[in-house]
């Protein structure tokens, strides 16, 4: 399959990769030598159809399931991954993260979702950890020296609770040094069409991120920058600006390129961010 990358490329050092079949957003160069693998889906390459036009990795949205599986196929088959275990989280907007370990039993679905959680890290090779997203931000987290690596997914409600907070924790924890830690700020919703109430913005001072949050006054309503924000939090536990890199690319605003729940509604599809060690 050609595709015409017509529309805007990722910030470096991220570039699309096509596949036989899919165009993936990633980069080698900030994994170099670690093993570890990690890829932005785009919607193009799948065998979904209608709104969920084509790479879509969310059945309970309303997509036939048999297509989900056969999208994940897709994917798991070009990146020659097809015998890995897959987690991900359940997704629930909360700021949990949990710890996968090689010895967690697996089920006959595409992935396997871990209750209750936003975001999961590993050391373990040959585990796939999967973060959906259809505007909430996908951060990848890995570190190098221990070969740590995560996912988490940070909606604005995760955002209020500073899920990245606990993530980098969690990596610490098990060993990683924070100087170490490297973030990937994915795609996400672009600040101008994230229109939220004063609830929102009412959540983030009772939870004290009001200082991290990036926002502006939009009539009656505010419009706020998730990224932004998740990237105030990094900087204020100590991660160096200079580890922290962006894909820099809207879902809202790129319609071939990924699902965006604020763009179109429901029914709608979802992306994902899959990384892995090999």
């Amino acid at each position: 399959m050609t595709t015409e990358l017509f529309f805007k490329t990722p910030s470096r050092p991220f570039v699309f990769k096509q596949t036989e079949n899919l165009l993936l957003i990633t980069s080698d160069t900030l994994t170099k030598n670690t093993g570890i693998k990690f890829f932005y889906t785009t919607r193009i390459g799948g065998v979904s159809s209608g709104p969920f036009r084509s790479l879509n990795f969310y059945a309970r949205g309303g997509d036939s399931p048999e297509k989900v599986k056969k999208n994940f196929e897709l994917l798991l088959s070009e990146l020659g991954i097809s015998g890995m275990k897959r987690f991900a989280g359940e997704q629930v907007h909360s700021n949990k993260i949990e710890f996968i370990s090689d010895d967690l039993n697996i089920s006959e679905q595409p992935v396997n979702l871990v209750k209750g959680a936003d975001g999961l890290i590993t050391t373990a090779e040959r585990i796939s950890l999967i973060s959906f997203f259809a505007d909430c931000l996908p951060v990848f987290i890995f570190e190098k020296k221990n070969g740590i690596f995560g996912t988490v997914h940070s909606g604005w409600r995760s955002t209020a609770l500073n899920i990245i907070k606990n993530a980098v924790h969690s990596v610490i924890e098990k060993g990683g040094e924070l100087q170490n830690i490297k973030i990937v700020l994915g795609p996400a919703i672009d600040m101008d069409n994230y229109e939220v109430g004063n609830d929102v913005i009412e959540k983030f001072k009772e939870n004290k991120e009001s200082d991290n949050l990036v926002y502006k006054k939009a009539g009656e309503k505010f419009k706020i920058d998730i990224s932004a924000t998740v990237n105030n939090q990094l900087s204020k536990i100590g991660i160096n600006p200079a580890n922290i890199f962006s894909v820099n690319l809207s879902t809202f605003k790129n319609k071939e390129l990924f699902f965006s729940y604020r763009r179109d509604g429901k029914p709608v599809g979802e992306n994902i961010l899959i990384a892995y060690k090999i």
